[in-house]
């Protein structure tokens, strides 16, 4: 199997973060990638067909549409996001949809044990707060969710290309609770799962465990990377075409951050 890119990418905002991911997966000749990131502030992403009602915009946080399905995800500083890409010539892209959430799902729980959460892996969570379909990923169930104490620890999304696919996801440390309440309703902070309630470990400690299990788990080895000359070109495209532009309908992207913290 041919070694995969590991890219560490510092904080960045919400549409660079997105422009990146698609620019990797949509590039024609992919290189299979490991991505960490992070945000630079407080973001809202939405699934690419969710319309983000009046809860999340009563929050005045920068809105991103992100290229996967699934809910709205409040992220910010203290979390660590992860994106696994790969084409049709690779393993994982062969285990259908199912197997590779399922194995993506199984190295992210390795890499808690090893610092000490004792996470498992739930068929399918409950809604436990009675919140509808319109709130946020981590207070609705999917497959193979990574659970402690019966709350949602990782929040991932997975897309499918015809000869590449997309899985990423936000493992958070810390929660903001008025925040997380202004966006999903009061008392929305009390369902999510932090690694700080089990563990003192560093993202940058826990990034590395995560590439270590990611590795077992795929079967592969990491070289660190940066992006092609034709990635970034496609990024910036991303950036200047769809990511900065402020139409939130389906299909398009965000609201920018200047337009929320100065409005």
């Amino acid at each position: 199997m041919r070694p995969w890119r590991l890219i560490r990418d510092s904080l960045a905002d919400g549409a660079y973060n997105m422009a990146v991911d698609e620019a990797i997966v949509t590039v024609g000749d992919i290189t299979p990638t490991l991505r960490l990131y992070g945000w630079l502030r407080p973001t809202i992403s939405v699934g690419y067909m969710q319309q983000p009602g009046e809860q999340l915009l009563s929050a005045r946080l920068p809105i991103v549409r992100r290229i996967t399905g699934g809910r709205a995800v409040l992220h910010h500083r203290a979390e660590l996001t992860y994106s696994v890409i790969c084409s049709e010539k690779d393993e994982l892209f062969s285990m259908g949809i199912s197997g590779a959430y399922a194995l993506i799902s199984k190295a992210i729980l390795a890499a808690l044990k090893g610092c000490g959460v004792q996470a498992e892996l739930k068929a399918s969570a409950p809604i436990r707060s009675g919140r509808t379909e319109k709130d946020s990923c981590f207070h609705v169930g999917a497959r193979s969710e990574v659970m402690v104490s019966g709350r949602k620890l990782v929040g991932s999304a997975q897309r499918r290309f015809k000869a590449s696919m997309l899985q990423h996801g936000s493992i958070i440390f810390e929660v903001d609770e008025p925040l997380m309440d202004k966006a999903f309703g009061s008392g929305a902070h009390r369902d999510v799962a932090t690694i700080s309630e089990f563990s003192d470990i560093t993202i940058d400690a826990f990034g590395d465990n995560l590439v270590q299990e990611m590795g077992k788990a795929i079967g592969t080895s990491f070289e660190a990377g940066v992006l092609t000359e034709a990635e970034v070109v496609l990024k910036d495209a991303l950036l200047a075409e769809k990511y900065l532009k402020k139409n939130l309908g389906a299909g398009q992207v965000n609201i920018a951050a200047e337009e929320v913290v100065n409005g």
